[in-house]
């Protein structure tokens, strides 16, 4: 669903991969800021603090994906690690799904994106996408993956079928950034989580 150029991997992994224009920085911070404060008034101190680099994380990632189509390795693979730290800290067993879910996470978008380019013969999803899924495994462990997915499929659907209504125009085949979807459902997930739900 999202870019049609692919920067290189060393590129994406290149921290200036990760500027924003002054408004988009400002819009991140604040996202973050207010996802940080949702996870230390909904859960326990410790994992909220760790919610936080989850959270400015998607923020960030979200913002450079509206802004230029891209998610940033620095940021993805960044996540990943992060989530599965935070997984290890309660033992190596205790990890095991979380693990599983970032291998899932990856393997099944990239997958997807490429049976998409075989069948189409075009990109019609990013590997980034597949990154941050992997991410969103990592934080929230394998069962929530097809979850994960689901909100954020629907909500990108209902988001581009709306916008096109409101316009009075069809929907088109133009590039979509997915990851803010994606980003947006790990999160309410991980709010979840944090209520005692998952």
């Amino acid at each position: 669903m999202t870019y049609s150029a692919h920067p290189t991997s060393a590129a994406r992994l290149r921290l200036s991969s990760l500027t924003l224009t002054p408004d988009k920085a400002a819009a991140a911070l604040y996202l973050g800021f207010v996802a940080a404060l949702a996870g230390a008034v909904i859960g326990p101190l410790e994992a909220a603090l760790a919610g936080t680099v989850l959270a400015f994380g998607l923020a960030w990632a979200s913002m450079v994906d509206i802004d230029r189509f891209i998610l940033p390795d620095v940021l993805t693979l960044g996540l990943t690690f992060a989530g599965l730290g935070w997984a290890l800290a309660g033992g190596a067993a205790d990890a095991l799904p979380y693990a599983i879910g970032a291998a899932a996470g990856y393997g099944a978008l990239a997958l997807l994106a490429a049976s998409y380019q075989r069948l189409r013969g075009r990109s019609g999803l990013g590997m980034g996408d597949a990154k941050l899924l992997a991410a969103g495994g990592a934080w929230l462990g394998w069962m929530a993956l097809p979850v994960v997915v689901l909100l954020a499929s629907l909500a990108c659907l209902v988001f581009v079928v709306g916008h096109a209504a409101l316009r009075g125009q069809r929907v088109t085949a133009a590039p979509i950034p997915f990851g803010p979807y994606l980003a947006a459902a790990i999160w309410i997930l991980w709010l979840v989580r944090l209520g005692g739900g998952l």
